[in-house]
């Protein structure tokens, strides 16, 4: 690698790229992986709720709620391909 890296958001690219050519997958998938782990990990030791915005308007969601459980049974399909595809790596 002869090219000089400034800025962490292009060692984050390039970590992200390594990774993913390693393991096969796309990088911003490796990307969000990491992203998801992070509010995770954030939710289950309470700080996640210190960052969270204090609301009293209740949101609503437009989407059927099948459809909802389909995508979030999709991205937890998602995550744990990538998260067994980083542990036989060694990366997690």
């Amino acid at each position: 690698m002869s090219e000089t890296v400034t800025t962490s958001s292009e060692v984050t690219k390039l970590m992200a790229e390594s990774i993913a050519k390693k393991i096969g997958e796309k990088p911003e998938d490796v990307l969000w992986f990491f992203e998801l782990k992070s509010l995770i990990e954030a939710s289950r030791s309470g700080k996640l709720d210190k960052l969270a915005p204090k609301s009293d308007k209740s949101v609503g969601i437009d989407q059927p709620l099948k459809k909802l459980l389909d995508a979030g049974k999709k991205n937890f399909r998602k995550y744990k391909r990538i998260e067994e595809n980083l542990r036989k790596a060694g990366l997690v």
